[in-house]
């Protein structure tokens, strides 16, 4: 199979990761790897020239969003491609456990946001 360039990416990092074959990687590990790729897109669409601050909520990609924001990102195609030509599909991303964050944690998420603000370098977020 001829993979795509980011498909690569993907790929890479699973063996970063430590990950022997594709084939033996399970729904974290895949699910670690787009993301990293996918973050890797991000972060060079920002202009990585520019020293900055920045600020990535963790849940961007969390399981059950992930294909919504691959769709969005132009990925989902090349992932869903990849995933088949290893014997797995789309679906194995909701078995990736909700990363909830209890009790005040989406105020303490918008105060690490918002302080990004008092920073005198140029600073983005996500959340």
């Amino acid at each position: 199979m001829q993979h795509t360039e980011f498909a690569d990416e993907v790929l890479s990092a699973l063996r970063l990761d430590g990950v022997v074959t594709p084939e033996k990687a399970t729904a974290v590990q895949w699910h670690t790897a787009v993301s990293k790729a996918a973050m890797a897109r991000v972060e060079a669409a920002s202009g990585a020239s520019v020293k900055r601050v920045a600020y990535f909520s963790a849940e961007f990609l969390i399981g059950r969003m992930i294909e919504s924001n691959l769709l969005n990102m132009g990925l989902y195609d090349e992932t869903e491609g990849l995933l088949k030509a290893y014997g797995f599909s789309m679906s194995l991303f909701e078995e990736i456990e909700d990363a909830a964050l209890g009790n005040g944690g989406l105020g303490r998420l918008a105060a690490c946001f918002f302080g990004l603000g008092r920073h005198t370098r140029r600073s983005a977020g996500r959340i």
